[in-house]
């Protein structure tokens, strides 16, 4: 009986003793994961902060690519439209120059054959009539042609080269038609006119080019 009761005061002396070592290591262990769930969780914040502040870096590097790419399609826009504008305005006035010779040079055989066939006095009439049908045709053609490339001088160039074209235009058409109707002394009479009226119209497009 006694040898039973020593045995469980021992048992209960090693449980106790083991109980207080448990209890003295608790602070430890407490203290240890502590510091280790502790740094764990600093180094965790930094990194998702990290993270987030890449992820904010990279919203701002693709917007700011963004923009960039839209100014510089804007800008490429720009630069072709005014680059187009001006191969279009370019292509007018040179066309309206090409029709301008045309017409002066019709207006001048008209001129010359209206002039002679009046002089002939005694040449046959169907020849000269002949003669005359063709100029004048020849005239004609020259005149729409110039009325065409004014249309579309209109559109593409400047109120000042318009202004001048279109005096140079109904300059032409005017001294055709007193050419046609018998007057061709009407050429004579206006040579200097006529001269200051081309010298204007190249002013003009030099001018608007930029020359």
């Amino acid at each position: 009986m006694s040898q039973a009761r020593a045995d469980n005061k021992g048992l209960e002396c090693s449980k106790n003793m083991d109980l207080t070592w448990a209890l003295a290591l608790v602070p430890f262990l407490s203290g240890g994961l502590g510091a280790y769930f502790g740094g764990y969780l600093k180094q965790k914040g930094e990194n998702l902060a990290k993270k987030e502040d890449l992820d904010h870096l990279i919203q701002e590097v693709a917007v700011v690519t963004q923009t960039t790419k839209e100014i510089e399609n804007k800008l490429s826009d720009e630069v072709w439209n005014r680059q187009r504008r001006w191969e279009l305005k370019r292509e007018a006035v040179f066309e309206f120059a090409k029709r301008a010779a045309g017409a002066k040079d019709a207006v001048t055989s008209l001129y010359a054959t209206y002039k002679t066939d009046k002089q002939s006095k005694n040449e046959g009439g169907e020849g000269r009539l002949e003669r005359q049908n063709l100029v004048a045709a020849a005239f004609g053609e020259a005149a729409n042609r110039l009325d065409e490339a004014f249309l579309r001088l209109d559109v593409v160039c400047g109120k000042d080269l318009v202004k001048t074209a279109g005096e140079f235009l109904m300059f032409i058409r005017t001294l055709g038609g007193e050419i046609m109707n018998g007057n061709p002394e009407k050429f004579d009479s206006c040579k200097r006119e006529f001269g200051a009226s081309l010298n204007a119209l190249n002013v003009a497009m030099k001018k608007e080019m930029g020359l």
